[in-house]
């Protein structure tokens, strides 16, 4: 009994000296990450797996037969090329995908497949799956620098808990209330997420495998594969020693494997040219600017078939 309540004692006092601290921070990552779900929808329609990630079933809710979003559907083929667009966040968003496919609506039936969080892997995976389904003849590819990272993805079960998926700690369930209650919780949490820092040549390693196999796959099925290459919407942060690493590392893989592809950091420093808000989010460009990207993909796409 007396080391029960010494225990507990000791447990709220190492509480107090955490929150007197505060620390773990609340805007320290990745515990501000989860804190920015928490309020969000989260989808229940989805299911997890060390490969591809946390990835909507199929067909399910959101994404139907083919493996594509069912609410971005291109309606009837007839002559048009079957284009894929495969990338994360910035696809699966309000703000690209709707003027892309518009401009190319006469030559071209877009499918989007981007899925909130997806890396290279978990594209690849997502093609090995669903690509004979939705039997794409092109796969534009978008890519982002935030592929090079850890990724983790959050989202409900199926009995309304939030998860989030990492591919080293796996899947979490978090308890919401302890979250943003419980410094010694979050603590735990944060190490949870992030045991190590992933080593910059373990990032590009990565990456460079990834990219390299789902261009053997899209070769080895006739299916002709496109890259663009998203920057971040601050050009500072893309003059970063690390970052500017990263995108050289994209360039030299689509070059050396001969891979068409669209650099968008001169379209981004255009559109700021021209006074178009890139808005306050590094990795999601401000709906203008997403619109501004998506006509230049789509003119890009239309010159080089022409």
């Amino acid at each position: 009994m007396r080391f029960a309540l010494a225990s507990c004692l000791g447990v709220l006092l190492l509480e107090a000296v955490l929150h007197a601290l505060d620390w773990p921070h609340l805007g320290d990552e990745p515990v501000s990450h989860l804190l920015e779900h928490l309020g969000r929808e989260c989808s229940t329609d989805v299911r997890w797996d060390p490969l591809i990630g946390v990835h909507p079933r199929v067909p399910g809710e959101s994404y139907g037969e083919l493996g594509t979003r069912r609410v971005r559907d291109p309606g009837p083929v007839f002559d048009r090329e079957r284009l894929l667009l495969l990338g994360d966040s910035v696809v699966h968003r309000p703000g690209l995908f709707e003027p892309f496919a518009a401009e190319l609506t006469e030559s071209h039936a877009v499918f989007e497949a981007g899925v909130e969080g997806f890396d290279t892997q978990s594209e690849l995976e997502w093609l090995r799956r669903y690509a004979v389904n939705c039997e794409p003849e092109r796969v534009l590819l978008l890519m982002h620098v935030n592929d090079f990272w850890g990724n983790s993805q959050i989202y409900r079960d199926e009995r309304g808990r939030l998860c989030v998926f990492h591919r080293q700690a796996g899947r979490v369930v978090v308890r919401e209330r302890l979250l943003s209650s419980s410094r010694i919780y979050r603590a735990w949490l944060r190490k949870r997420l992030r045991p190590a820092d992933d080593p910059v040549w373990k990032q590009r390693e990565r990456l460079s495998t990834h990219f390299r196999a789902l261009h053997v796959f899209c070769e080895e099925r006739g299916i002709e594969l496109n890259a663009a290459l998203l920057p971040l919407v601050d050009p500072q942060r893309n003059e970063d020693d690390l970052i500017r690493g990263h995108m050289t590392l994209m360039v030299e893989l689509m070059e050396s494997l001969d891979v068409p592809y669209l650099d968008l950091r001169s379209a981004l420093d255009r559109a700021l040219e021209a006074g178009i808000d890139p808005g306050e989010d590094a990795e999601h460009p401000s709906p203008l600017l997403a619109e501004y990207f998506a006509l230049e993909l789509a003119r890009w796409l239309l010159e080089g078939d022409s």
